[in-house]
């Protein structure tokens, strides 16, 4: 709120009154896509949690579990390519994300056949689907704060390269 905007203020002020380089500018917006991809992230956890303690039928768990191991292990990767300065980790978060993508179909898929197939599954269905489109949109975040790393860290901006969706 209040103490965002303000800060907001303060960077314009420091901002105005330097001449920036290609590499501030840079900075200046990778940082703020990071900012926001994160709050982003946040607010899908968020909303997974409040999902996840609807679920009756813990039939489907382990592959929420597979699902949300593969988005862990890209979290891993940007820790390390975002601290150590690692880029090759964040390229990999990139194409990570294709596979969580595919599974994240595969088992949708199953669970619609589920659904179709016994009416009382429906509601849990629909909160399994909820969770798992949850779970691959924090993986999207991730992929989102990888781009943003690569490009503050090259200059490379890479997020409408064929191999990143």
């Amino acid at each position: 709120g209040v103490a965002l905007f303000n800060f907001d203020l303060e960077c314009v002020k420091i901002l105005s009154d330097k001449k920036l380089d290609d590499n501030d500018v840079r900075l200046v917006i990778g940082g703020n896509r990071l900012v926001i991809n994160i709050e982003k992230m946040v607010t899908k956890i968020l909303k997974l949690l409040t999902e996840y303690k609807n679920v009756a039928n813990p039939s489907y768990i382990d592959k929420i579990l597979k699902i949300t191991d593969m988005v862990i292990a890209s979290y891993d990767k940007l820790v390390i390519g975002f601290i150590y300065n690692e880029i090759q980790e964040c390229y990999k978060i990139i194409a990570d994300d294709i596979s969580i993508d595919k599974l994240r179909d595969t088992y949708t898929s199953e669970i619609l056949q589920s659904i179709m197939k016994n009416n009382d599954f429906i509601s849990d269905g629909i909160v399994l689907i909820n969770i798992m489109n949850y779970i691959e949109r924090i993986g999207d975040y991730l992929v989102y704060i990888a781009e943003s790393i690569i490009y503050v860290s090259s200059g490379e901006d890479v997020r409408y390269k064929e191999t990143t969706k």
